[in-house]
């Protein structure tokens, strides 16, 4: 008996919406301060450790520094591009 399996996946999409919102993050050079964050999203300094954001976590950005800021890969979704800053 000769039996064929089809491996079925779960569908995920992308979420334009949550791509948006990464895309509108600015970053102020002078204060080092970041508009437009939200909870549940992750950051990371190196683009390969994540953490969860949440007020007041972030790490202080010195000169020549960078962040990298995304919504990471959920159940139903695929993670976001991230988006890097870097302090003059």
């Amino acid at each position: 008996v000769n039996v064929k399996l089809k491996f079925i996946g779960i569908a995920k999409e992308t979420d334009e919406a949550k791509q948006l919102e990464i895309n509108s993050i600015s970053f102020d050079q002078e204060s080092a301060s970041f508009s437009g964050l939200a909870e549940g999203m992750v950051f990371s300094t190196d683009g390969q450790t994540w953490k969860e954001y949440k007020p007041n976590n972030l790490p202080v950005l010195e000169s020549g520094s960078s962040i990298y800021i995304k919504y990471p890969e959920t159940a139903t979704h695929y993670e976001t591009d991230y988006i890097k800053f870097t302090k003059d």
